[in-house]
């Protein structure tokens, strides 16, 4: 086993007697990074197709062929060439070397002399021809972003003349970006790319520098496409360019550390891995080394489901406050992790009825619902780092009276056809009692003290300012969610999944309140929830309110 100071290299064998189909043949050494060795990265996406066999130090050795495609291609006529790979520089079988080494993979990475990022071998119909035409056109976007009118340079010769070229050449940027190529899927290849600092695209024998797609991404998002490229393009490739530079951008604010731990786990948790475990240990590398403790510990021997409530629980520790809880961390049933609590952020997919996290997230700083309510206790959530449950100190405020569900849209997509006018009406009879149903009728003046419409506009407007286009603030209270009236008289919006009798309840350290389901002496966790005229901290105002009735809870 290697120690701390340690890494293997492959050395990546020149072909036989420069035939490029010869066998692929390397030697690993074992190195001490205090000796600052000299290496290049190699990133790549694994694959589940039939393994291909290589030799490495005399032994024959299986790898997957992405892998093998890579190495081929890497092989250098006149030399050997050093890299470390993943797949073949961890003991793979060891879980203690293996643990280890991913608590290294920052200092691999940024170590390195440069990453080379294996997009892959184009499909059989693209030619390398087609992928380097594909990469000329954004070098050409590159130097569109230094050039005083872009709207006169010229087409890269190779394409400029020749639509059916032109058209291969997008094909080829269409194969080699994201939703067509998996190297943008995988959470392992974030980290990758973001950290060492020169970075190479390969696409067969195509390559292009990552510095070169920052500066076409700068005049994608800066100036638009120049004239001549615009020209040329179909409407059906108008979206190619995009869907190639869009996700780069993302990359860079990795490269960049915008992002704290939690904000860092969103972003990218759409993204996969084949041990589930790793779609937290494959971002460890982006964030600052020691806030997530216990997380860094990149253990494998513990479940998923304890990985991901342990990491919750740090986050939660990190900002001092229960953002964490917030959003979409339940994921459906069918595709939870086995034995997840519900409160614990799922990364083993995106939920299907989410709500935009990031406007969640990043709204969630306006609210002080807690403000009065001692601050969150650190030491009993600690407590739980360890016992995959939840324990919060607060209030109950009252229990959820009725509910109407609201538009439930599948990945919470706007379109001008979703029904605002309708379920806004539905929403606004069932808070009047013009529903038929004289249990649902909120006071008016509301307990807030403005009129019950007031306070009905307030909740959907949500008291923030709103959105350019105030359909989709609107529809920001409406996707997903249900209308809510507690047995007080107070309206809300909360998740849809909230049903009748579920607790609402205001956590020290959470600036929203919570919805919350009896399980005996203890609570489900159902999501976060707003509840108009108490997100200011009106319910503890006065001496007389129920601050000294604070209990802790312990949450599944």
């Amino acid at each position: 086993m290697l120690s701390t100071d340690e890494i293997r290299i492959l050395r990546l064998m020149p072909p036989a007697a420069g035939d490029s189909q010869s066998p692929i043949v390397c030697e690993l050494s074992v190195v001490s990074r205090s000796d600052n060795p000299q290496y290049e990265a190699l990133s790549y996406a694994w694959d589940d197709r039939p393994p291909l066999t290589i030799q490495v130090s005399s032994n024959e050795v299986k790898v997957t062929p992405r892998l093998y495609n890579a190495l081929c291609q890497l092989r250098l006529c006149d030399r050997v060439r050093n890299l470390w790979v993943d797949q073949l520089c961890i003991n793979q079988w060891n879980l203690e070397e293996k643990a280890q080494q991913v608590k290294l993979m920052r200092s691999t990475y940024t170590r390195c002399s440069q990453c080379l990022v294996w997009l892959g071998v184009p499909p059989a119909e693209i030619t390398d021809a087609d992928a380097k035409n594909a990469f000329e056109i954004i070098r050409y976007l590159a130097t569109a972003s230094s050039a005083d009118d872009m709207n006169t340079l010229p087409l890269p010769p190779s394409v400029a003349d020749d639509r059916p070229t032109f058209n291969r050449a997008m094909e080829a940027l269409r194969a080699a970006s994201h939703g067509q190529n998996r190297w943008w899927d995988r959470a392992w290849t974030l980290q990758e790319a973001a950290l060492p600092d020169q970075v190479l695209l390969l696409f067969g024998s195509a390559i292009v520098p990552w510095n070169i797609i920052t500066a076409a991404a700068k005049t994608w998002t800066t100036k638009g496409l120049p004239r001549p490229l615009r020209q040329m393009l179909s409407d059906e490739m108008d979206p190619w360019i995009g869907g190639f530079i869009v996700h780069s951008i993302w990359i860079n604010i990795a490269k960049r550390r915008w992002d704290n731990a939690l904000e860092t786990v969103q972003r990218w948790r759409y993204r996969l891995a084949i041990d589930p475990r790793d779609k937290v240990f494959g971002l460890l590398g982006l964030l600052q080394a020691g806030s997530l403790p216990g997380t860094e510990e990149c253990r494998y021997d513990i479940p998923a489901s304890l990985v991901y409530s342990r990491m919750t629980v740090e986050m939660i520790i990190q900002e001092k406050g229960l953002r964490a809880l917030v959003g979409n961390p339940r994921v459906e049933g069918y595709k939870a992790t086995p034995g997840i609590p519900r409160w614990a952020l799922d990364l083993s997919g995106w939920p299907d009825y989410d709500l935009d996290w990031f406007y969640q997230c990043y709204g969630y700083k306006v609210y002080n619902a807690d403000m009065g309510l001692e601050p969150l206790d650190i030491d009993v959530v600690s407590s739980c780092l360890t016992q995959n449950v939840l324990k919060l100190k607060g209030i109950c405020i009252g229990s959820v009276k009725c509910v109407k569900k609201g538009i439930r849209r599948y990945r919470y997509p706007w379109d001008e056809d979703v029904p605002l006018r309708e379920t806004m009406q539905n929403y606004l009879d069932m808070v009047e009692g013009k529903d038929g149903n004289s249990e649902t009728v909120v006071p008016d003046p509301y307990p807030a003290g403005y009129t019950r419409r007031e306070a009905f506009a307030r909740l959907m407007l949500d008291s923030r300012d709103i959105r350019p286009n105030v359909h989709q603030t609107i529809y920001g209270m409406l996707a997903n969610q249900a209308l809510v009236i507690t047995e007080t008289g107070l309206i809300g919006s909360a998740l849809i999944e909230t049903e009748i009798g579920d607790e609402i309840w205001i956590f020290g350290g959470g600036k929203v309140p919570f919805t919350l389901r009896r399980r005996g002496a203890e609570y489900d966790f159902v999501g976060k929830c707003y509840i108009q005229g108490i997100m200011q901290g009106e319910s503890f105002a006065d001496e007389s309110s129920q601050k000294s009735l604070q209990q802790t809870i312990v949450i599944h």
